[in-house]
């Protein structure tokens, strides 16, 4: 099993992982009422930059575990499951398709994104350090 990351890779990689991570994140909302806690926000990143090339059972079993250290008993089920969908919705989003194409076109997305990034670390840092 071969899982590969991508980590300040090229700007449209960027682009690409920020989308893939807000569509976690609204995925996690759905089952839980607050996404402001510093694993979820981790495991959104972590999901988010596992590379397309990784065939999706090696992406589910390695999130899977990923899930085994991340969540509580409270949490585990739900978490698991939200996570596991996750993984197989952003694993059929291709990094090169129309959308994201016309996205990563557009300059005021394109600093904004970099803003939004830049925040992210802020917020992690921050919940780490809390």
């Amino acid at each position: 099993m071969i899982v590969s990351f991508r980590f300040f890779d090229k700007y449209t990689w960027s682009l690409y992982a920020t989308i893939i991570s807000a569509i976690v994140l609204f995925i996690f909302k759905l089952g839980f009422s607050s996404i402001n806690k510093l694993n979820i926000l981790v495991l959104s990143s972590i999901i988010s930059m596992i590379t397309p090339e990784t065939n999706l059972l090696s992406k589910l079993i390695f999130v899977f575990f990923l899930c085994l250290i991340c969540w509580d008993k409270k949490d585990f089920v739900i978490g698991t499951i939200l996570a596991l969908i996750s993984s197989i919705i952003t694993y059929y989003i291709s990094a090169d398709n129309i959308i994201i194409k016309k996205i990563e076109n557009n300059i005021l997305i394109k600093y904004t994104n970099i803003v939004i990034i830049f925040l992210w670390f802020i917020l992690i840092s921050y919940k780490i350090l809390l």
